[in-house]
């Protein structure tokens, strides 16, 4: 079955928000600062990265996985990476497994 996204970010953005309400945000912590009225406050927060976009065609993908400039490249080729197919599709995936349900 094939079913398009005809807005994909906004598609990943609300499959990163289910994922973080439903199992909690698996990735790093993150420091976050803001200003009110003259103080400066700093909060931890827990994060959940989600990576998406179209797949990518290649004839000869094992050349296209050498000319990675990254490890985090080589690594989402290896999730996105297809040889040629009639139709375009994208993929998505969260930086972690997700946890059990609590």
């Amino acid at each position: 079955a094939v079913s398009p996204i005809r807005r994909p970010r906004a598609f990943a953005r609300a499959l990163g928000t289910m994922v973080a309400e439903q199992v909690g945000p698996q990735g790093r912590t993150l420091i976050l600062r803001s200003a009110l009225g003259g103080q400066v406050f700093r909060t931890a927060h827990r994060s959940q990265t989600v990576y998406h976009g179209a797949v990518v065609y290649s004839d000869d993908p094992y050349r296209r996985l050498e000319s990675a400039s990254s490890v985090l490249e080589f690594n989402l080729l290896l999730l996105f990476l297809e040889r040629p197919a009639r139709v375009p599709v994208r993929r998505i995936w969260a930086e972690d497994e997700p946890g059990p349900f609590q």
